[in-house]
């Protein structure tokens, strides 16, 4: 099987991308700022009225269900109440909710209830400054004010690779995998097994029967899913029942998180993986799957290999875009990140479970950085 087929959902690889990205416009109309929402939350398109410079035209200022319920109501929602098909039928959109400055250097982050007690961690694999070959673990828990530290771990291996979810099962709390090693909960601290070798990890995916699996790359042509074996003690023997990555119908989502070239030698189209990450969002109230991706400007100029003919540049200016799975549609773009984007995940570590977009990139330095010109910065978009 083609590796274009293993890779998340067959939708991802036989997507048309082609068209361009265009970023939606900011407007926010009187009902929206009262609402504290996006015009998108009542309107088909995010600023409706908006003059698109690209077109020349005006925005559709056509409401969806929620905004023909408002309007014929006292510009009122009282007594709103969204069905599964009002949920299916309106395109996503996000609003800018929070964001955290932090002194450390996060590369991966993961939100997670890995201790058993039904609270979400945050989660980072952490770089260490004039340091590529290690890095360092921190597992962290929003307490109403502030992310407090609870753990910190040594890792053998760079901060590119990191991957938690209930990998041992659904009865058990979720795990973590950095590259060198397993960590797992044992009711007071984490426990580190290591791994008898390297393990270049990529993502996870969960099945239609609701189990968890990390996704692992023994090279640029294979990609497996693994399950973890809690009960083994043995260097590595806890990496169990390797598959080839599913796809549709056996799986519901996944993510990927590497490189843009790693990514384009498993055959994810250019477009897909220009940010070095995508994934597939399934949601279950309405039953619909969603693209989301970090992604780059891009430039078009001359190729200097082909003669006449223009080439494609992508530029270091990220944001996210949210697409259909079927065609490739952009439904929905943040507006540009004020740095280099660097990870991102579906949820929430403040409140655990709620649906949005945790957003990691290269930020401004916070106050007392260890170091000079160097800092990091979570946002996170809230889904409407």
């Amino acid at each position: 099987m083609d590796i274009r087929t293993k890779v998340l959902l067959n939708a991802l690889a036989a997507a048309s991308l082609s068209g361009g990205l265009a970023t939606t416009a900011s407007a926010r109309p009187e009902y929206a700022r009262k609402e504290g929402v996006a015009c998108q939350y009542c309107h088909v398109n995010g600023s409706p009225g908006s003059l698109d410079s690209l077109t020349g035209k005006r925005q559709s200022t056509m409401r969806n269900e929620r905004g023909i319920y408002y309007g014929t109501h006292n510009h009122s929602f009282a007594g709103f109440v969204d069905n599964a098909n009002t949920v299916k039928n309106l395109k996503p959109t996000f609003r800018y909710v929070w964001k955290e400055e932090f002194k450390t250097l996060p590369r991966r982050v993961a939100v997670a209830d890995v201790t058993g007690d039904g609270k979400p961690r945050l989660i980072s694999l952490n770089e260490k400054e004039g340091n590529k070959t290690t890095s360092t673990l921190e597992v962290k828990r929003w307490d109403g004010a502030a992310f407090k530290t609870e753990f910190t771990g040594d890792v053998q291996a760079p901060a590119d690779g990191l991957a938690v979810g209930k990998f041992g099962g659904a009865d058990h709390p979720a795990v973590i995998l950095t590259s060198d090693a397993l960590w797992a909960w044992n009711g007071t601290t984490f426990t580190r097994r290591p791994a008898a070798a390297p393990m270049s990890i990529l993502g996870t995916t969960r099945l239609q029967d609701g189990s968890e699996r990390v996704l692992l790359a023994p090279n640029s042509k294979s990609l497996l899913a693994y399950k973890v074996n809690l009960a083994s003690i043995k260097q590595n023997d806890w990496l169990v029942d390797p598959v080839p990555a599913p796809s549709p119908p056996q799986n519901v989502w996944g993510d990927m998180h590497s490189t843009p070239e790693y990514l384009s030698a498993l055959g994810v189209p250019d477009q897909l993986g220009a940010g070095g990450l995508f994934g597939i969002w399934y949601i279950k109230k309405a039953n619909v799957y969603y693209i989301y991706q970090l992604d780059r400007d891009t430039t078009i100029g001359p190729d200097p290999q082909n003669p006449g003919k223009p080439k494609v540049s992508y530029t270091n200016t990220y944001f996210i875009t949210f697409r259909e799975t079927q065609s490739g549609n952009t439904l929905w773009t943040s507006p540009k990140l004020p740095g280099e984007g660097l990870d991102l995940i579906l949820d929430d570590p403040k409140r655990g479970g709620k649906p949005g977009l945790l957003v990691l990139f290269n930020g401004t330095t916070p106050v007392n950085a260890t170091t000079a010109g160097k800092g990091r910065t979570l946002v996170f978009f809230s889904m409407e």
